[in-house]
């Protein structure tokens, strides 16, 4: 490629101003490549005249261009990656420095794989786009834990390339943080469109208990209607753990006969955490979910 420039292709010396000395301008030219100090000629060559002693007269200057340029890689990152557990994303761009020989790839990981996932990977930068920054997106895995905003890192590892100047670069580690959208608690739904039971036991209304994030560990949990007078419950004590938690429990109520005339009487559901080996579910305050069913009297 070309080194340097002449301001002037051609000058021209007259008889009457042989003698006076023409001053030529040479710049040197950005390659935009490592190549170092390169060296290059300026060759002045006669190319017109009737004066034959100076026909044919070639005169060569050596210069040399020093290089300005040097291999590398520029990431363009915020100070933490900031993903989220709905899949929320973030991203980070990779450049080169310079114009490499040969395409330069980018092996891209991450730390933990249960928190966030890099795409693309690996990076490959072609020679002919060095300059074109490659974007790359870091999506939030969701893993229906409650363990808080987890951090994690994503990697940029070393260099491969057939250009020497482009090999083993790097490697870079770029923090990153997937926020949690998890929470602890218990969900109460009625199979139906509401928890009638009866004294003469002709009616099974029944619930759906379930967790509302998966547990390490067991977790048991208590159900009972708050007037065994009026209802009792097929189930007390549900256990869930990280493999039934969002499996649904059901739960199916029977109305007691009290033999008195006291017509319909509410009552309340309620479910309650009652051991748990999982921390996130022993250090929240009781949790309980309260929902309201009847039984019909059949006394008069």
């Amino acid at each position: 490629p070309m080194e340097g420039q002449p301001d002037v292709a051609a000058i021209t010396f007259l008889t009457t101003d042989w003698n006076v000395p023409r001053f030529v301008v040479v710049t040197g030219q950005d390659d935009a490549a490592q190549d170092g100090t390169v060296p290059y000629t300026l060759t002045f060559a006669v190319t017109t005249t009737m004066d034959t002693d100076y026909q044919g007269k070639v005169k060569v200057v050596n210069l040399e261009n020093i290089d300005d340029d040097t291999a590398g890689v520029s990431i363009d990152a915020p100070a933490n990656l900031l993903t989220t557990e709905s899949l929320g994303m973030a991203t980070f761009t990779i450049v080169l420095n310079s114009m490499p020989t040969h395409p330069v790839t980018f092996p891209i990981s991450s730390s933990n794989e249960d928190e966030g996932v890099p795409s693309p990977t690996p990076v490959i930068i072609p020679a002919n786009l060095w300059d074109t920054p490659v974007t790359v997106t870091v999506t939030g895995v969701n893993e229906r834990r409650v363990d808080g905003d987890m951090p994690y890192s994503i990697i940029v590892g070393k260099t491969t390339s057939d250009d020497p100047l482009y090999r083993d670069l790097g490697e870079f580690t770029l923090p990153a943080i997937n926020a949690d959208n998890d929470a602890v608690g218990l969900t109460l739904s009625f199979v139906g469109a509401d928890f009638v039971t009866d004294e003469a036991q002709t009616l099974a209304p029944q619930l759906t208990v379930v967790l509302d994030s998966e547990p390490v560990g067991e977790v048991v949990v208590s159900i009972q209607a708050t007037d065994p007078t009026e209802a009792t419950l097929s189930d007390t004590s549900l256990t869930f753990d990280a493999m039934t938690w969002d499996t649904p429990v059901v739960v199916t109520g029977t109305g007691v006969d009290d033999d008195i005339a006291d017509g319909p009487v509410p009552y309340t559901v309620v479910a309650q955490v009652a051991s748990a080996t999982d921390n996130a579910y022993i250090t929240i305050p009781v949790i309980s979910r309260t929902l309201i069913g009847s039984t019909s009297d059949n006394d008069a």
